[in-house]
């Protein structure tokens, strides 16, 4: 199953200092998550984890090489084409600004069908602790596991909520495949009939037990979009032959 690898970056927005000579990024907040798609540096992820970043910031990923090391870099900010009509954002990292840059090892897509009831592993870095250096910051890798429950005309629903910070993580499947991409959860109430027992006081002052009931549960469905659904758009954006 699924092994740690630097294909998977935490999304952030920080500002730009030099510190002897290099040059260093103070985390402001993180975003969200994103994945490589191509060797050269192009990643995927939300609309709204980039639309996140303020405009005064760079916007810098947390390249991961392991469970929790890292490389921090850039986003080059004129590759950024956003997809209007879903949720998705391209982006190409700038690994040249890198005095070593790290060798990127991008899963593989797949856009074969996905069964109902079927087992995906959904990947993230969620909401973390950051510090002012890059000593100071921890970012920790999580993968969340569910079952498909149903599939629409684009996107596919597993029985596990996404936590803050995994919107634009990958969803792999057992033999380590990008079938999706994660971007939100959908809450769904189902009418369920508990018992509440209550101790109310009459006119009397006599206390006396009653019982009522509740009908609604609330559940979350973590959402993602399928390959098939943005593949042709990624291929397009970076010039690239991906996934065949």
């Amino acid at each position: 199953m699924f092994q740690a690898s630097n294909f998977v970056a935490a999304v952030a927005e920080g500002r730009a200092h030099v510190d002897g000579g290099q040059r260093l990024f103070a985390c402001e907040r993180l975003l969200g998550t994103a994945f490589v798609a191509t060797r050269d540096g192009w990643c995927i992820s939300c609309n709204h984890v980039v639309g996140a970043r303020s405009p005064d910031l760079d916007l810098i990923v947390y390249l991961l090489s392991g469970t929790t090391e890292f490389t921090i870099v850039r986003v080059e900010p004129k590759s950024i084409v956003r997809w209007p009509d879903r949720d998705l954002v391209a982006f190409r990292l700038q690994l040249e600004e890198l005095v070593s840059p790290p060798t990127l090892a991008p899963l593989c897509f797949d856009t074969r069908s996905i069964n109902l009831g079927e087992r995906l592993w959904i990947i993230g870095l969620p909401e973390d602790r950051f510090g002012a250096t890059a000593s100071d910051k921890v970012v920790n890798l999580r993968v969340l596991t569910g079952f498909v429950v149903s599939s629409y005309a684009h996107d596919t629903e597993v029985d596990c909520g996404i936590i803050t910070g995994m919107s634009g993580g990958p969803v792999v499947d057992l033999n380590d495949r990008v079938v999706g991409l994660a971007y939100l959860n959908r809450a769904y109430s189902f009418d369920e009939r508990v018992q509440v027992s209550t101790v109310v006081h009459g006119s009397d002052g006599v206390p006396e037990k009653r019982e009522t009931y509740r009908y609604e549960e609330t559940q979350r469905f973590g959402v993602f979009y399928r390959v098939e659904a943005f593949l042709d758009w990624l291929r397009t954006v970076t010039g690239q032959d991906i996934g065949r």
